[in-house]
């Protein structure tokens, strides 16, 4: 009975996953391609930066790109955030329930690195934790201003993190853990960089001041950024069918190539507005 249980739960856990999955990178794709395939109109508007035609399912459309100002804001306003939410919260359940129950037997290899079960869930949690303060202070244009060097330092901190947690944890367990902090630096940009300066322009719109829009440049920072981390992320959730990968002796050289190999992939299809 309680096998069947835990099989029913495992299952909902991973259906929830991917269908909000599913939901936040359909919506991450379209805003990105979107934002990357507006012209400027053919007849000038107010307020209209760029526009684009589409068609599907019958009907065209049309968007538009604007800016808000005092006295033009809309009365419905669609947010995109609880995509990622759920996202975020089935996975961590799923990885909570697969990973530190039954004594974390699936993170854990005492031929890599002697950990108990407590030990494993705390230096898991405390590697997502961290791993998302020296993301954004790498990123932090107050701090670090030349782009090419918080490249750098991201790239670096990757290879560390990826070599760290499969030479500590199963060669499993470690590839799930990078999926998981990559997928919670992607929750934390849109709750604490991106969300928070899309609601400080519409107060500040809504009080009848013009917007501060550098911060609606910075909140994109962090939106390409998690478009890049859906290839990697992907293939680590597929890893655990392939334990030719996760248990090579190599596997944390494999782990870091398949991950840049697709945000190259991903950088490929964002500049290129002919991939749809």
């Amino acid at each position: 009975m309680t096998s069947s249980l835990d099989l029913w739960i495992e299952y909902i856990l991973r259906f929830s996953h991917l269908v909000a999955g599913i939901s936040w990178i359909g919506s991450s794709f379209y805003f990105i391609w979107l934002d990357s395939s507006f012209l400027p109109p053919e007849k000038p508007r107010h307020n209209v930066e760029g526009e684009v035609f589409m068609v599907h399912g019958g009907f065209y459309y049309q968007v538009e790109k604007k800016k808000i100002y005092p006295g033009e804001i809309p009365k419905i306003l669609h947010w995109f955030k609880w995509e990622a939410t759920l996202t975020w919260v089935t996975g961590f359940f799923l990885f909570g329930f697969l990973y530190y129950m039954r004594g974390a037997s699936l993170l854990t290899n005492p031929g890599v690195f002697p950990l108990t079960q407590g030990q494993a869930i705390l230096l898991s949690l405390a590697m997502i934790i961290g791993c998302w303060f020296i993301y954004d202070l790498i990123w932090n244009a107050n701090i670090i201003k030349i782009k090419a060097l918080s490249v750098f330092l991201s790239l670096s901190a990757f290879v560390a993190l990826v070599y760290s947690t499969t030479h500590i944890f199963s060669g499993r367990g470690a590839f799930i853990l990078v999926g998981v902090i990559l997928g919670s630096l992607m929750l934390l940009n849109v709750w604490v960089r991106i969300l928070p300066g899309q609601t400080k322009m519409l107060k500040e719109a809504t009080a009848g001041q013009v917007p501060d829009y550098s911060v609606s440049l910075k909140s994109k920072v962090r939106s390409v950024h998690n478009t890049y981390f859906i290839f990697p992320v992907l293939f680590i959730m597929l890893s655990n069918h392939y334990p030719g990968i996760y248990n090579h002796s190599w596997n944390w050289v494999l782990l870091i190539l398949l991950s840049v190999s697709g945000a190259l992939v991903r950088h490929a299809m964002v500049t290129n507005n002919s991939v749809e």
